[in-house]
């Protein structure tokens, strides 16, 4: 039997992984779209958009990020009826975290916004906590909307 090339094999692993984790991205992104698809106010006009939110995480804290990003705020954020579309850390760069929450309309980010940020339990137990992790003046958040042929509306 052949001896496997470790930097091959950690490779393929890697890429297993990202394809792994594409397939969940998408599956997770189309159950949302079909959910939201009829969740528009009657007589608003305005378009969904997408907030990709770019975040610098400071050096050595990027695995205790995650995991509050995926066991406390997400849930959280969900739980108020934020749709987060995914979540995502830097291949080779171990300050990079990247999330992507989707809107209907401006209005519904607002109501949202207030639901989670103004929340005693955001205020007390949340935001405190943020600045042990995250290198805020770097952090970046753009609001984004779908192309006319994006197969994301």
């Amino acid at each position: 039997m052949a001896a496997i090339d470790p930097e091959l094999e950690r490779h393929r692993r890697t890429w297993i992984g990202f394809t792994r984790l594409m397939k969940y991205a998408i599956a997770t992104i189309v159950v949302i779209l079909k959910r939201s698809g009829d969740q528009r106010p009657q007589g608003e006009n305005e378009r969904a958009f997408y907030e990709l939110r770019q975040y610098k995480v400071l050096p050595g804290k990027i695995d205790e990020w995650i995991k509050i990003m995926e066991e406390e705020i997400i849930p959280f954020q969900v739980s108020k009826g934020m749709v987060v579309c995914g979540s995502f850390q830097g291949e080779t760069d171990g300050s990079v975290y990247v999330w992507l929450r989707r809107f209907e309309s401006e209005s519904q980010r607002e109501a949202l916004y207030k639901a989670v940020y103004e929340s005693e339990f955001w205020k007390s137990k949340i935001a405190p906590r943020v600045a042990n992790y995250l290198d805020r003046p770097n952090n970046v958040v753009t609001r984004i909307v779908p192309t006319p042929k994006s197969t994301v509306q």
